[in-house]
């Protein structure tokens, strides 16, 4: 009967479910919770009423069947805005040890056939493609891009190769003047704490800017190759004393 009280009333048999509570099984209740993802219009009331049961049967009854987990994710990413499906990701749909309830390659195809470009980046980042993640973080939101480009904090040569895809693209994107370019690139080569050198970034000029304009930038490198040059050099006088 389950099936035919949802299509006729689906507020109203939702709420019994939810006051039944653990005498109902959700795994029996799917076929009627199915017949929601055909509706055409995401905020109907089908598909509202199923999305709604199944956060209460995750959040209040802490279902950890990845079945479950799996519809509400189809539901959700079905809603105009990328909110409420971020927040489950990064949420709703991890365990306590912060593993994922939910299938994630199934995640990932569906937000990318749904065009959820934030989502993307997060699951490619959980998964460890950081540079997919990155290159999709472009596309929406330069800080997130950044953002993931830290997260693999224990190898700097992946930070590096992450850091050297947003340069490329802040330098090829930037239509403005020559000088207010490189300025904003001598600025971006800062926040990475000096993980990128000036001679990281200059192959991503044009031929036709001169050395000159990077005159200042170069004098900073050179000090700062200077600093790791003096800073070593104690290193080894220590150590030759102490030896």
């Amino acid at each position: 009967a389950s099936p035919k009280l949802f299509l006729l009333e689906p507020h109203a048999t939702v709420d019994a479910w939810i006051i039944a509570g653990k005498s109902l099984d959700p795994i029996k209740l799917l076929p009627s919770l199915l017949r929601a993802s055909d509706d055409r219009q995401p905020a109907g009331p089908h598909h509202k009423e199923a999305t709604r049961y199944l956060q209460h049967c995750i959040s209040r009854m802490q279902n950890a069947d990845c079945r479950v987990h799996n519809l509400l994710l189809s539901f959700l990413a079905k809603e105009e805005g990328e909110g409420p499906l971020l927040k489950y990701l990064t949420s709703e749909g991890l365990s306590a040890s912060g593993e994922p309830r939910y299938d994630a390659k199934f995640a990932l195809r569906l937000c990318m056939k749904m065009k959820k470009v934030r989502c993307c980046v997060q699951l490619y980042s959980r998964m460890g493609l950081f540079e997919e993640a990155v290159n999709n973080a472009l596309h929406v939101d330069l800080e997130l891009a950044k953002a993931v480009a830290d997260r693999p904090e224990d190898d700097n040569i992946l930070r590096k190769k992450l850091w050297l895809v947003i340069a490329r693209h802040v330098i090829e994107q930037d239509k403005s003047d020559k000088g207010e370019n490189i300025r904003k690139a001598i600025a971006f080569r800062r926040e990475t704490d000096s993980l990128l050198k000036v001679e990281d970034i200059l192959p991503f000029f044009p031929n036709f800017v001169l050395i000159d304009d990077f005159k200042e930038a170069i004098i900073q490198s050179l000090e700062e190759y200077n600093a790791q040059i003096e800073g070593l050099r104690d290193e080894m006088d220590e150590i030759t004393e102490g030896t």
